[in-house]
């Protein structure tokens, strides 16, 4: 399918190299793929359609004309899913698409056939879809991991609701598969990394039995057994996804109210009815991070010093030291860089330092107290 896709010019892939970055102890990959900044020319811009909302026939005309997502797909089609647990008519599920703008060979993306927003939550037929085709994909020993950007400020590209596979292991995955953790019923967090990170570990049991129903003549047959094993491992994704969502809440809540008692600044994202946020998962975990901002700019300061900030150049006109979008793939241990000289603002800025002010901070432990912790107090 790629070879086809390329040969036919519906995939576009770029060439690029990837650098190992070490900072505070946290091993980073850099890709650096200098056809990034020819890739923005070419992909017409992110439709908005927020304005016009309220005109119905306006958005669905708009969505039409702009959305890549919608057929023919040519050649970058790899075929068409549907939720096993739910009666779907024929225009319902996915399509598995070849992502047209590919930096790594063998990116795809999971797409859903009718319109949904980017900035909805992964519904559990999503998370379930999601975790098999990583599955599908270590049964034919390509070891891969899935990302998801929600909400504006995640760094998501298109509107419509898609699910992005990328080859290979997050560097952060090595980390938490090291980590020692008392519960693993319940999220925990990595102690080095310098940004809010909420991770839940799968349960091992429910992962062994998952793995049995992949085959090689993926979807798996509708036996009874299969359908039970895919019950306990819906249950199980969603009630991960859950707790972690749970911690990011609780995230937001204590920085607003650090935010208001110290008079700080705040955005639409720390209210929790607009969240953005990022998700990796991988076969063995959830991670999810909440953000505060969808890039970093980096103002050159007269002082010497690098200031970061949100917005832009201190003056205007001014050129940014650096200036960078970041999605789940940053958060995930895999920054894109378009040049060399990116790269090494990247290096002197530090990546703990600019996904620390595009996220959020991590919570005290006194802080960390989520619904669970809540309810045990009241008995």
């Amino acid at each position: 399918a790629i070879l086809d896709a390329l040969a036919s010019g519906d995939l576009k892939y770029y060439e690029s190299t990837s650098e190992e970055v070490l900072d505070s102890g946290i091993s980073y990959q850099v890709r650096l793929c200098p056809a990034l900044a020819q890739k923005h020319q070419v992909r017409a811009p992110t439709p908005n359609i927020a304005p016009d909302s309220h005109d119905v026939l306006k958005v669905v005309e708009t969505i039409t004309k702009t959305d890549p997502f919608l057929p023919p797909f040519n050649t970058l089609l790899v075929g068409e899913m549907e939720d096993a647990d739910t009666g779907e008519t024929e225009k319902d599920g996915y399509y598995v698409l070849l992502n047209k703008y590919a930096v790594a060979r063998g990116h795809f993306l999971l797409v859903t056939k009718l319109y949904e927003s980017q900035s909805h939550p992964l519904t559990p037929g999503q998370l379930i879809q999601t975790y098999l085709l990583l599955l599908a994909a270590q049964s034919r020993q390509r070891p891969y991991f899935a990302f998801f950007n929600c909400g504006v400020l995640s760094g998501a590209s298109q509107p419509h609701k898609h699910i992005q596979f990328m080859p290979g292991e997050p560097p952060l995955e090595r980390l938490a598969r090291s980590a020692k953790i008392e519960n693993e019923a319940r999220p925990f967090v990595i102690p080095k990394v310098p940004f809010a990170a909420h991770i839940k570990r799968l349960d091992r049991n429910v992962v062994a039995s998952a793995s049995s129903i992949v085959t090689s003549t993926y979807p798996s047959s509708s036996s009874s057994s299969s359908e039970e094993t895919l019950d306990r491992l819906g249950a199980e994704l969603s009630m991960s996804f859950m707790s972690v969502l749970d911690e990011m809440y609780q995230t937001m809540r204590v920085r607003a109210q650090h935010n208001a008692a110290t008079g700080a600044t705040t955005t639409s994202s720390d209210a929790p009815s607009t969240p953005s946020y990022n998700v990796v998962m991988t076969l063995e975990h959830i991670y999810l991070f909440p953000r505060s901002a969808e890039k970093v700019v980096i103002a050159r300061d007269p002082s010497g010093t690098d200031e970061i900030s949100h917005l832009s150049a201190t003056k205007e006109g001014d050129e940014p030291f650096l200036s960078l979008s970041i999605n789940s793939l940053g958060f995930g241990g895999m920054l894109l860089v378009k040049s060399s000289q990116e790269l090494e603002r990247v290096k002197t800025v530090g990546i703990g330092r600019m996904l620390s002010e595009v996220g959020m901070e991590p919570t005290k432990e006194e802080d960390n107290k989520g619904c669970d912790d809540v309810f045990a107090d009241l008995t």
